[in-house]
């Protein structure tokens, strides 16, 4: 790793406040339990505050509202937040260490006659682009991709390697999308016909992803029966996520790991989706939205809302019934005692009606 020295870090990260000294430079990046010095680490979650006092990092990133105090040759940066302060960091080393890449065809490409390739892209070994497919410039594709025909990528994408973008697919600008994901497959579409056999339905749409969005590895994104599936611009998935066909997701949204939706249901601007959250079809997830992990989700979602649970239910809500459905044996156990201490006691258990 490259080193730091602390004056290049405090031009770099500009904290708010720094509280003692240190000669040390920084080369690695650590835990709070791990770090020794020469290290730097950080302090966003609360949990881990009480390990700040005992570590040994030579420089470690603290909330503003920090009250302790740094160890010899040890260093405090007080940041708005040091999560964000440490990925400026870890962002800065990424460009240093990332060999460029380099303009131009590989030899082992294989690209049609009729598709245009800006000459600032990279084209890496053994990809595939098809008929009437369009590279703008500073594209950077990886070995292995496979671009079918008709699709459009535009400036400052990567595509990494083993990525497949089907037909007709349209990917904006400055998109990254990680290895093995799959981008305009068929949607999953059958009619059951008099023989009771599935018949499968054409998908002649498209996917149209746009800028800055963010796809994990080993996703799918559906291409439409008809019209399109919808990334909006902004938008972060994570790894496994399934996202079905006609599907439209706004803008700036978070889909975070095996999240699946069923085909032509539409998610508004900034929500976000928990791991494991199963969507419904043809349903709406309001602007705003946050749905906790392995939450079901069967009917429309006004704007704004917090739920869990499957069904899924407002959040609250959800907490007690979770708190009560622990209880529930020990409730059950207390029924029967009851149950038996009145058969024991020749009692009947009578309603009385209202006066």
């Amino acid at each position: 790793m490259i080193a730091f020295s602390l004056s290049e870090l405090e031009a770099l990260l500009k904290p708010s406040r720094i509280v003692g000294q240190s000669s040390q430079k920084i080369s690695r990046i650590a835990n709070l339990s791990e770090a020794e010095a020469g290290d730097t680490s950080f302090l966003s979650n609360p949990k881990y505050r009480s390990e700040v006092a005992s570590c040994r990092a030579s420089l470690i990133l603290v909330p503003e509202d920090y009250a302790g105090q740094p160890q010899d040759n040890q260093v405090f940066f007080h940041c708005p937040s040091p999560s964000r302060s440490l990925g400026i960091l870890c962002k800065h080393i990424e460009q240093l260490q990332q060999k460029p890449a380099l303009a131009g065809i590989h030899p082992t490409a294989i690209v049609a006659e009729s598709a245009s390739i800006d000459p600032s892209a990279s084209i890496g070994p053994y990809v595939i682009i098809g008929e009437n497919s369009i590279i703008e410039a500073h594209v950077e594709i990886q070995s292995h991709v496979v671009i079918g025909r008709h699709c459009h990528i535009q400036e400052n994408t990567k595509l990494w390697a083993h990525v497949t973008i089907l037909n007709h697919s349209q990917i904006g600008k400055r998109v990254i999308i990680h290895s093995g994901t799959v981008i305009g497959s068929d949607g999953f579409g059958y009619e059951t016909n008099a023989e009771e056999h599935h018949e499968k339905l054409s998908h002649i749409g498209c996917v149209i992803i746009e800028d800055d969005v963010e796809i994990g590895a080993n996703c799918c994104v559906d291409r439409a029966r008809f019209a399109t599936t919808l990334i909006g611009s902004g938008t972060k998935i994570d790894n496994l996520v399934q996202i079905g066909h006609n599907v439209r997701i706004g803008a700036h949204c978070i889909l975070v790991s095996q999240v699946g939706i069923a085909g032509s249901t539409i998610i508004e601007d900034h929500v976000t989706l928990g791991g494991q959250v199963g969507i419904a079809g043809h349903i709406r997830i309001g602007r705003g939205s946050m749905v906790g992990a392995q939450s079901g989700i069967a009917k429309n979602i006004p704007p704004k809302s917090f739920l869990r649970g499957t069904p899924a239910m407002e959040y609250g809500k959800a907490n007690r019934f979770y708190t009560v459905r622990e209880k529930l044996p020990s409730l059950l156990k207390r029924v029967r005692e009851l149950e038996g201490q009145i058969k024991r006691d020749g009692n009947e258990l009578h309603v009385h009606p209202e006066p």
